[in-house]
């Protein structure tokens, strides 16, 4: 039966981090840990120096097409319901 997971280097955004655990009868167990994520103080990372994104709210948008795809993908499925509908009319002609 293993016991506890210790943490022999923690991880964080930059480097994966290791832990084990020892079973009862001698055998180790060891695992990688995932990248951490960005501890952001102020807007920038306080690990890597990383600028924090920007959160979008209503009305802003990271690119010039983003509101033009939106647009686009939302029509898609209207689209293809009225196109259904003036078939099965003409269908039934």
């Amino acid at each position: 039966m293993f016991g506890e997971w210790q943490i022999d280097k923690a991880a964080t955004c930059l480097v994966k981090g290791e832990r084990h655990r020892v079973c009862a009868c001698g055998a180790v167990e060891t695992e990688q840990i995932p990248l951490a994520v960005h501890d952001y103080e102020n807007g920038t990372c306080s690990v890597c120096g990383k600028a924090q994104p920007k959160e979008e709210g209503k009305g802003q948008h990271s690119s010039s097409n983003c509101t033009s795809s939106v647009n686009a993908a939302s029509l898609v499925l209207p689209l293809c319901l009225l196109f259904a509908a003036v078939y099965v009319t003409r269908k039934r002609k």
